[in-house]
């Protein structure tokens, strides 16, 4: 189970800060509760007809709380967060979305997270469109006998109010 919230003021600016949340719970990684919150900038590098990218940089507060089978104190922690985040339209129909973030802890560079996703959207109709997203999580410190990385694929179709 996955949330996040990020609220970027003035969206069409080229530099904006925002403020960003989110949380997540994993019992497969036994993972309880994984919660950040925080706020950074966010500057638009590229922005062209059919396509726009940004670059995200912030400071957030994040906690962990694990399963009883992790066998782990929760931590909480200063990260960093890194986001590269980009969309292209592919003609009329489709489009591509990416978006890659590092966070890596305060002070302990070798502990860190990356998430990568990438999603493809094409639409059927005016209203109707098939999406197919994948989702790359990699975790340096998981808890012990769970491995490093996590893939997930996706496929659903979006309707367009």
């Amino acid at each position: 189970m996955q949330s996040k919230l990020d609220f970027d003021m003035g969206p069409g600016a080229r530099y904006a800060p925002y403020i960003a949340a989110s949380a997540e719970r994993d019992p497969f990684r036994r993972l309880d509760l994984r919660s950040r919150v925080g706020s950074g900038v966010r500057y638009a590098f590229y922005s062209g007809g059919s396509g726009d990218a940004s670059l995200r940089l912030a400071a957030l507060y994040s906690h962990e709380r694990f399963t009883p089978a992790a066998n782990r104190d929760p931590r909480s922690d200063g990260t960093w967060s890194l986001e590269v985040k980009g969309q292209q339209g592919i003609g009329e129909a489709a489009k591509i979305e990416n978006a890659s973030a590092w966070e890596p802890v305060m002070g302990d560079l070798r502990d860190y997270n990356v998430e990568v996703k990438t999603k493809l959207t094409s639409k059927i109709s005016r209203r109707l469109a098939v999406t197919l997203q994948h989702q790359y999580s990699y975790d340096s410190t998981p808890a012990v006998d769970i491995g490093n990385v996590d893939q997930r694929f996706q496929a659903g179709l979006t309707i367009d109010f």
